[in-house]
C-alpha cells in the first residue's frame, strides 16, 4: 500500500481517510470473482428482504434501495470466502500505525475486537439517503467491472464532503457522521452497477 494514495480530511473535527488502490490486482480479481459469483447465483437480496444486508430506518421507512447481503452469515467459515481473507488488510499494522499517527481516534481501529462485512450491489434507482452506522467505525470500498458503466453511486459524509466511486477506492470514517450515496444511474443491469463492502468496526 502507497501511502501516497492515502488522503486525510475532517468533518465536524472527526478524521477521515480516502485510500486508493486498496487492493493489489491479483487480490481485487479474487474480490470481483466472488461479487460476481454471488451475482450469477442471485444471492443479492433487497434490503428489507430475509437474506438481504438490513437497512436504516427513518419514521418507519426504508432509508436504502439497493441489493446485498450480510458476508458473514452467508459463510459458515471465514476461510471459505476470499474477500472475508483479502479484507483483513484493513488491520495491517503499517496502516494503523499510519492512521493512528494522524489521529487518536483511529485507536479504535487497533482496539476493535469484531467486525462484520456488508455487501451491497446497486444498479439504476439505487441509493441510500443520510444515515449513521451502529458501530465505531465504518470502512467503505468500491468494486465494479470495467469499464465502468453507470453513472453516480458516490458517498457523501454530512453533506460537507463527497467522494466519487472510483474502483478499489476505500474511505474509513466515524460511523456516527451522516452518510448516504447517491443514486446510481445506469441502462445495462447485468451485474455491471455498483458493488461495494462495507465493514463495521466494534468494540
Amino acid at each position: 500500500l502507497m501511502m501516497s494514495d492515502l488522503t486525510f480530511t475532517k468533518v465536524a473535527d472527526l478524521p477521515i481517510v480516502h485510500i486508493q488502490n486498496f487492493y493489489s490486482p491479483d487480490e481485487l480479481e479474487k474480490i470481483m470473482n466472488e461479487l460476481e459469483y454471488l451475482y450469477s447465483i442471485d444471492r443479492y437480496k433487497g434490503a428489507e428482504e430475509d437474506g438481504g444486508p438490513g437497512t436504516a430506518y427513518e419514521d418507519g421507512k426504508a432509508l436504502k434501495v439497493g441489493k446485498g447481503l450480510h458476508l458473514n452469515v452467508v459463510y459458515d467459515d471465514v476461510k471459505q470466502s476470499d474477500i472475508l481473507n483479502i479484507n483483513r488488510k484493513l488491520f495491517d499494522k503499517n496502516l494503523m500505525d499510519s492512521l493512528m499517527y494522524k489521529h487518536p481516534f483511529f485507536r479504535y481501529l487497533w482496539r476493535s475486537n469484531r467486525d462484520e462485512t456488508k455487501i451491497h450491489y446497486f444498479e439504476n434507482g439505487d441509493h441510500y439517503r443520510p444515515h449513521t452506522d451502529d458501530c465505531v467505525i465504518t470502512a467503505i470500498t468500491w468494486f465494479y467491472k470495467e469499464p465502468k458503466m453507470f453513472t453516480g453511486g458516490d458517498l457523501i459524509i454530512e453533506k460537507a464532503v463527497k467522494f466519487p466511486c472510483l474502483n478499489n477506492t476505500t474511505v474509513i470514517f466515524p460511523s456516527i457522521l451522516y452518510h448516504e450515496v447517491t443514486a446510481v444511474v445506469m441502462e445495462n443491469l447485468s451485474g455491471l452497477g455498483r458493488y461495494s463492502m462495507s465493514q463495521f468496526l466494534y468494540m
